[in-house]
């Protein structure tokens, strides 16, 4: 800056020095070495630095006001005021904005309606601006893109989630012991996805019901177990604890085995074993000793209280073969046989 020349000398005015401007002992100050206005220092430490020398408080320090006054009242969309941040694109100096932010009424101010809403603005492409956060007057921030946050995202927990928008879902905490997250669709549907402290039904469901053969039901909750018990001649085993999904599931393996049924006293009249009927597509069923032996029962036999009687009006003869003894009638069919051991 040159040397200035002052045709009226204001009543405050106070020449620094030939290059320097002070007006009201700093209310104003000019910085012409080093190209800085101040107001309220004489010394101001930027291109343009606001001083406030009050006692500070939760209402003092260095304001900037953005005024707009045409001298009609302020109509719905309205521009405040705006900040433009911008740079040169060419050597040419070629200003252009790279953001903004930006102050837009979003009623028709009254003396009893003042809403204002707040927008943010960046540069994309070739000088396209677009507003990527509106924070309104309704205390709602909203978002043109993706949300990304390095750290935990805080939900104050409300009684219900708020009114219904196409397109939009929310995600809100109920105002529960302990809170509850829950999921609102744009048809006002609301789902719970906590529920204490595991997942809402689905796979995070806190207790299931199983029956047995008989009816009894029993009420498995969220941390209990249940085991089964294997029993006489059955084995019960995981087989496959890998994977349990869809396509390859855990494996509980049920196993029959004889071998390990506990020694029994034999009622002829009474027990049973089980048999493959194959008149009956080869399904397994149980028979009575007690009929096995009458179903042997033939010529030269009779079967009565699930034992077998040789008729007397039959001839026997006796054979010793490899240590068994074997009797069979006069027309050669067997009707008795002795395993020794």
């Amino acid at each position: 800056m040159g040397n200035y020349r002052i045709a009226v000398i204001p009543k405050n005015f106070t020449q620094v020095s030939a290059q320097d401007l002070e007006i009201d002992s700093g209310t104003l100050s000019v910085d012409a070495s080093n190209n800085r206005v101040g107001v309220g220092t004489t010394s101001p430490g930027a291109q343009l630095e606001i001083h406030d020398t009050t006692t500070s408080s939760a209402n003092t320090g260095g304001s900037l006001r953005l005024s707009a006054n045409d001298g009609a009242v302020m109509g719905d969309s309205h521009r405040l005021g705006v900040i433009e941040f911008t740079g040169a694109e060419d050597t040419s100096n070629t200003q252009t904005v790279g953001a903004r932010i930006e102050a837009l009424t979003d009623a028709a101010w009254t003396n009893a309606e003042n809403g204002c809403a707040l927008y943010f603005y960046t540069t994309d492409g070739n000088a396209s601006q677009t507003s990527v956060l509106k924070l309104d007057s309704n205390k709602k921030a909203t978002f043109a893109g993706n949300m990304t946050a390095d750290g935990s995202v805080s939900l104050k927990e409300k009684a219900a989630a708020i009114s219904d928008t196409a397109a939009y879902g929310q995600l809100w905490v109920k105002d529960e012991a302990p809170c509850e997250l829950y999921f609102t669709t744009d048809a006002g549907d609301d789902i719970q996805l906590t529920d204490g402290t595991s997942a809402a039904g689905g796979s995070g469901m806190t207790n299931f019901i199983l029956e047995d053969g008989d009816g009894t039901e029993v009420t498995v909750s969220d941390g209990k177990e249940v085991k089964f018990v294997e029993g006489d001649g059955m084995d019960i085993d995981w087989t496959d604890t890998s994977t349990g999904s869809d396509g390859d599931p855990y494996d509980l393996t049920f196993t029959v085995n004889l071998n390990n049924l506990g020694a029994a006293v034999v009622d002829v009249a009474n027990d049973s074993i089980a048999i493959i009927d194959a008149n009956a597509s080869s399904a397994s069923k149980k028979e009575s000793i007690a009929d096995l032996v009458t179903a042997m029962a033939g010529t030269g036999l009779t079967a009565s209280s699930g034992q077998l009687t040789v008729s007397s009006t039959n001839t026997a003869t006796a054979m010793v073969t490899g240590g068994n003894l074997t009797a069979v009638d006069a027309a050669q069919q067997i009707i008795a046989i002795q395993v020794f051991s």
